[in-house]
């Protein structure tokens, strides 16, 4: 039985018969044990020459990568209205000594800036959404409040106040108070007794991009475009055909870099194959394709050809890079990501021209194509394998087909026009693996 270690030296006990022997013995009392001793020997010295100047410059470009992602810009931004705020108060503080209070006072600084109508109970508007001529206050989304007191956490860790708020001590991440959670409680609250529940994307349908469609055609055919003008025309035809009938998210697509994309051995199609966007950042993938429609004036796969034909006719090779570019200040086009924000600013450049249904989004174009698979009779895990949900819960959710169901919706409208829509779980007719496919634009 072993015993109890002396309490004046330190003790180990034996591997074999867990007897409290001296830090130093070499064989047990208590069984004989001899101890192995381990000796570890020195690995030689060798001079090596190191390049910190590359080493910094790796760690500068690692820091301007994390630095230019869209999370990090709206933090930076908030980070400067903070301060701006802060400055501005009776009694100025900074980073290093808001509290709490200051924080709560601050969200209620931006909602004045929100675009949310909360109306009171006895408006004649209550429950509708848009904008009225009421007196009801306009507030910004409790989503957006839930957003910004996350950033509002990671600022304050990157400055150094980490850990739960100490309201004694004043120390701590005064973004984690009790008081901040419950100021987003009220606000949720809030809004939904007044039935401000969060809008959702307008479907844009096939009848939609066939008259987004003809605009662009009418532009492109005007005599006074220069060559950047018909390379913006075209890149922006063939990204919003190719964004709905991938039901892709507009961020992930303009991400897309041509060696990703792969061309059918028949020549029907192009298989996309995202590793990097929002919901994409652990290796993972989406695999989709898209396919040649009979009807021409939609077909993304011949906007895409388009575009690229007439990209390298200009001079520009998109057969590496970034597929979809963007224009500089200068007239300039440069391999950089068409962002989604220039994407939505092109889009609401048309809407206003064509007089096309205002409330229309680029996310819509996500939700109209998954809800016209629905109802051309795709499955459901066909439909979320092709856009890319992982949620069961999320594709009911966008797919809500009571919003649709009217003289316009995309039954009536697939009823009489010719839209051949591939079915997304047919990613390999007469394919049997990916060595089969050919790369898309050949160098």
């Amino acid at each position: 039985m072993p015993t109890a270690p002396k309490l004046f030296c330190q003790s180990v006990s034996c591997p074999r018969c867990e007897y409290a022997n001296d830090a130093t013995f070499r064989y047990c009392q208590n069984c004989g044990y001899k101890r192995k001793i381990l000796t570890v020997g020195h690995t030689q010295r060798t001079d090596v020459t190191l390049d910190v100047s590359a080493l910094d410059n790796r760690l500068s470009q690692i820091a301007s990568l994390s630095a230019n992602t869209s999370y990090s810009k709206q933090k930076s931004s908030l980070q400067k209205e903070l301060e701006f705020f802060l400055a501005s108060l009776p009694f100025p503080k900074d980073i290093s000594t808001v509290t709490p209070r200051e924080l709560c006072r601050f969200l209620v600084w931006k909602d004045q800036k929100g675009k949310t109508k909360v109306h009171y109970a006895g408006c004649q508007f209550y429950a509708r959404k848009g904008s009225f001529p009421c007196p009801c206050p306009t507030r910004l989304a409790f989503g957006t409040v839930d957003s910004l007191i996350g950033k509002l956490r990671t600022i304050f860790n990157e400055v150094g106040r980490r850990g739960e708020w100490d309201p004694r001590l004043l120390l701590g991440n005064p973004a984690t108070d009790l008081s901040l959670k419950q100021y987003l409680k009220c606000v949720t609250a809030e809004q939904l007794q007044a039935q401000a529940t969060p809008k959702q994307a307008t479907p844009f349908f096939v009848n939609d991009l066939l008259q987004l469609s003809h605009l662009i055609d009418r532009k492109l055919r005007s005599e006074d475009l220069t060559p950047i003008d018909m390379f913006v025309l075209l890149r922006d035809q063939a990204f919003f055909k190719t964004l709905f009938f991938s039901g892709d998210r507009p961020g992930d697509l303009s991400q897309v870099k041509t060696p990703e994309i792969l061309r059918f051995p028949d020549n029907s199609g192009l298989l996309f194959n995202h590793v990097w966007g929002k919901t994409l950042r652990d290796g993972s993938s989406n695999l989709f394709a898209i396919r040649r429609n009979q009807n021409a004036d939609i077909c993304p796969v011949k906007a895409i050809d388009l575009y690229v034909t007439f990209a390298k006719g200009i001079g520009i090779d998109i057969t590496s890079g970034f597929l979809f570019r963007p224009i500089t200040p200068d007239g300039g086009i440069v391999d950089r990501p068409f962002s989604s924000s220039a994407a939505d600013s092109r889009f609401r450049v048309y809407l206003d021209e064509g007089n096309l249904a205002q409330a229309a989004t680029l996310h819509g174009f996500r939700s109209g194509c998954a809800i016209t698979l629905a109802l051309a009779g795709a499955g459901l895990q066909d439909v979320m394998g092709h856009v890319g949900w992982r949620h069961r819960s999320t594709a009911t959710y966008y797919m809500q087909l009571s919003k649709v169901m009217s003289t316009n919706s995309p039954s009536t409208t697939l009823s009489g026009q010719e839209v051949n829509i591939a079915d997304p779980g047919v990613l390999y007719q007469n394919c049997n693996s990916l060595k089969d496919f050919i790369p898309a634009f050949p160098r």
